[in-house]
C-alpha cells in the first residue's frame, strides 16, 4: 500500500523502531549471531597479513604476528608455521560460516515467529469491517510474507551491515597503521565509491520500476488484442496489429537497455576507481619500499588489505537496497496492522452480566444506503428465547451482529443489565454474548479441537454434554474415533444441519449469558428441530436465547415472537401451543 511522501521519514522511523522492539527479546541471540558473522568475516582478511610476514622472512627480515615472534633459524621453519596458521584460518573460518548461517537462521525465525503472532492477533481483534475490506486471501498472504521482513531486515541489516562495517573498518585501520601517508588515497576514495553505489542502485530501481510498469502495460496490451483476435481478423487488421505490437516491443527493449546503460557506466566507474586505489598503492609503496621506509612485506600486506577494503562497500550497497525492500514491506504491513487497530476501537468498562437483560433503543444501521433499522427498539427479558422473525433482508443477522457488538449501531444504544454495550471492552463482550451464524466456521481438525475454540480447558464429559444438548450425540457416538474423529478440511464430513449443531455446542462450552442464533434451524428436520428447541429452552432460566429465524416450525418453547420489519421491531403474539405452555 503506497505511502503519502511526506509521511515517509516517520514511516520509516516507526519500521526502525519496531524492528529494535521486536529484537529486544532476543538480545542474547543477536549478539551470538553478530558475533559469529564477525569472525567469519574477519578471518579471511588475515591472510594478507600472513603473505606480508613469509615474504620478510623470505627476504630474511624478522617476523612478527599477532605479537608472535615466526623467525626461526631456517626459512622453511616459517613456512611451516605460516602454513599451519593458514590451515588454522581455513578451519576456523569453515566453523564460523556454519555456525553464523545457523545463528542467524535462529534469530531470523524467533523474530518473524513473535512478529507474525503480533499479526495475527492484530487480524483476531480486528473489526469485521476490517475483514471485508482487505479480505482473508490478501491478509494471509501479509501474514505469511510480509513478516519476514522483520526477519531479513535483522538477518541482513543489522547482523550482516555491522559485521560489513566492521569488516571494513578493520582494513582501512590496518592501512593507517602500515603507513598513515599511503593510506590516504585509497580510503579517500571510498565516499565516492560508496555514492557511485547507491547512485547505480537508485537509478536501476527508478529505471527498473518504469520499465515493469510499461512491461505490464504491454502485457496487457497482447492480452487484449488475442482477447478481440476474432475482430482482428474479421477486419483483416492483423498486420496493422502486429506492426503496433513490434513498435511497442522495440520501444521496450529501448527502455530496458536505458536501464543497463546508466548501471554499467556507473559500475565501471566504481571498478575504476578500486583499481586506481590498489594501482596508486602499488606506485606509492614501491617508492617508499625502494626509500627504505617500510619493507617489501608491509607493501604486500597493504595491497592486500586495499584489495579487502572495497568488498564490503558493495556488501553494504547491496545491504542498502535489500534493506530498502524489506522496510517497504513492513511498512505496508505496519500501515495495515494499524489501521486494524485503528477500526478496533471499543470501550473501557468490563461487561459484568448478572442475568442477560437485553434493551435496545432507537437502534438505526445502513448498509451500503440501503436503511436496515430504522429507530428499533425492544426488550429481551432474561432468561426467556426470543424468536426475532422476518422476512428474508429484513435485518435480523445485521441486528444480531449488533447485539454481538461485531458492528456499532450507527445510531441508538444497546443495553445488558442496564450496561451500555458501546461503552464495554470487546474481549468482554465475547465472554458473554456468543454469536453462532448461519454459516459457522468449522475448521480442519477434530471434533474435540473445534469444541476447544468454545473453551480451552473444557472436559471430555462437558464436550459430549454440549453435544447432547445440541443434539448432536448420536452423530458423535456414530463417529469412529468420537470425539478425536478428524472432520476433513471445513468439517466435509458432517451433514449441515449436523455443522449447525456443532457450531450451537461450541458456543454453550463458552458458557455465555446470551446466545444468540442465525437461522439455528434452516438444515434440521422437524425432529431434530424440536429437540434442539427443547433442549436449549431447558437452559433459559441462566441464559437468554436470542433466535433470528424467517420461521420455526416447533413454537412451544418460546417465550416472545418479535418481528422485524422496515427497521422495526414489533411484538407478536405467540402461538397457542407456546401460550398454553407458558400457563
Amino acid at each position: 500500500m503506497a505511502m503519502p511522501s511526506n509521511k515517509a521519514p516517520r514511516v520509516t522511523a516507526t519500521a526502525w523502531r519496531t524492528l529494535l522492539r521486536q529484537l529486544q527479546p532476543y538480545r542474547r541471540q543477536l549478539a551470538i549471531a553478530a558475533s559469529w558473522r564477525i569472525l567469519f568475516r574477519l578471518l579471511p582478511v588475515q591472510v594478507p597479513l600472513l603473505a606480508g610476514v613469509l615474504v620478510d622472512g623470505l627476504s630474511g627480515r624478522p617476523t612478527h604476528l599477532w605479537g608472535l615472534d615466526l623467525s626461526g633459524p631456517h626459512p622453511y621453519a616459517l613456512v611451516e608455521r605460516l602454513g599451519l596458521a593458514l590451515t588454522a584460518i581455513a578451519i576456523l573460518t569453515g566453523i564460523a560460516a556454519y555456525a553464523s548461517a545457523r545463528s542467524a537462521g535462529l534469530l531470523h525465525r524467533l523474530v518473524v515467529r513473535n512478529f507474525r503472532l503480533q499479526v495475527l492477533t492484530a487480524w483476531a481483534y480486528a473489526s469485521p469491517s476490517f475483514h471485508r475490506r482487505h479480505g482473508a486471501s490478501a491478509l494471509s498472504d501479509h501474514t505469511l510474507s510480509d513478516t519476514r521482513s522483520i526477519g531479513h531486515l535483522a538477518r541482513t541489516s543489522v547482523v550482516e551491515g555491522g559485521a560489513e562495517i566492521i569488516r571494513f573498518l578493520y582494513p582501512a585501520a590496518v592501512l593507517v597503521a602500515i603507513d598513515p601517508w599511503m593510506a590516504v588515497f585509497p580510503i579517500a576514495s571510498l565516499p565516492v565509491q560508496f555514492l557511485l553505489i547507491q547512485l547505480a542502485e537508485r537509478c536501476e530501481e527508478d529505471y527498473t520500476g518504469s520499465w515493469q510498469q510499461r512491461k505490464a502495460h504491454f502485457k496487457r496490451g497482447i492480452r487484449e488484442r488475442l482477447d478481440g483476435i476474432d475482430t482482428i481478423q474479421a477486419l483483416g487488421a492483423q498486420s496493422v496489429v502486429l506492426s503496433r505490437i513490434n513498435a511497442e516491443s522495440d520501444s521496450l527493449l529501448e527502455e530496458s537497455g536505458k536501464t543497463g546503460v546508466y548501471s554499467s557506466l556507473l559500475t565501471a566507474s566504481v571498478w575504476s576507481l578500486s583499481i586506481l586505489a590498489l594501482g596508486g598503492s602499488w606506485w606509492a609503496g614501491g617508492h617508499r619500499v625502494l626509500a627504505g621506509e617500510i619493507s617489501s612485506g608491509s607493501l604486500v600486506a597493504f595491497v592486500g588489505f586495499v584489495g579487502y577494503l572495497n568488498v564490503p562497500l558493495r556488501r553494504l550497497g547491496g545491504a542498502a537496497k535489500e534493506t530498502r525492500r524489506q522496510l517497504t514491506r513492513l511498512q505496508r504491513l505496519l500501515h495495515l496492522v494499524d489501521t486494524a487497530n485503528g477500526q478496533n476501537e471499543q470501550g473501557t468498562e468490563e461487561l459484568d452480566p448478572i442475568a442477560g437483560h437485553i434493551s435496545i433503543r432507537d437502534l438505526r444501521m445502513v448498509l451500503q444506503g440501503h436503511t436496515i433499522l430504522d429507530g428499533a427498539s425492544a426488550t429481551f427479558p432474561p432468561g426467556n428465547m426470543i424468536w426475532i422473525k422476518g422476512r428474508s433482508g429484513s435485518g435480523k443477522t445485521t441486528l444480531l451482529r449488533l447485539l454481538a457488538g461485531f458492528e456499532p449501531p450507527h445510531g441508538g444504544h444497546i443495553f445488558v443489565d442496564g450496561q451500555d454495550l458501546a461503552e464495554c471492552k470487546v474481549a468482554s463482550v465475547r465472554r458473554h454474548i456468543v454469536l453462532v451464524p448461519q454459516q459457522a466456521a468449522i475448521f480442519t481438525g477434530t471434533v474435540a479441537e473445534n469444541l476447544s475454540l468454545g473453551r480451552e480447558n473444557a472436559t471430555e464429559a462437558e464436550m459430549i454434554s454440549a453435544c447432547e444438548i445440541a443434539g448432536l450425540g448420536a452423530t458423535l457416538r456414530s463417529l469412529p474415533d468420537g470425539l478425536a474423529s478428524t472432520l476433513g478440511d471445513g468439517g466435509v464430513r458432517l451433514s449441515n444441519g449436523q455443522l449447525q449443531r456443532l457450531a450451537i455446542a461450541r458456543a454453550l462450552l463458552r458458557r455465555p449469558k446470551v446466545l444468540l442464533l442465525d437461522e439455528p434451524t434452516a438444515a434440521l428436520d422437524p425432529d431434530a428441530e424440536t429437540h434442539l428447541l427443547d433442549s436449549l429452552a431447558a437452559l433459559t432460566p441462566n441464559l437468554t436465547i436470542v433466535i433470528a429465524a424467517n420461521s420455526l416450525r416447533s413454537q412451544s418453547t418460546l417465550h416472545h415472537v418479535m418481528e422485524l420489519e422496515a427497521g422495526i421491531i414489533r411484538q407478536t403474539l405467540l402461538s397457542a401451543a407456546a401460550m398454553q405452555r407458558r400457563r
